[in-house]
């Protein structure tokens, strides 16, 4: 019984282990608290969006 447990208790550990190691921590600026800067969002956003509406607002070429 008592090996059964350890085991058990080993791979939930070795899970959780690789879980953390895998996962992708959302925060890349690393301020404080884990926020992000608002300012590079906004910078982001605004070119995503020129980008996008210059895709649409281009003349086809034939």
């Amino acid at each position: 019984m008592e090996a059964s447990s350890r085991v058990m208790v080993q791979v939930l550990l070795l899970a959780l282990v690789v879980q953390v190691a895998l996962s992708q921590h959302w925060s890349y600026g690393w301020l404080p608290g884990g926020k992000r800067s608002v300012g590079e969002l906004e910078a982001t956003i605004r070119v995503s969006h020129v980008v996008f509406e210059a895709n649409f607002t281009e003349k086809p070429l034939h």
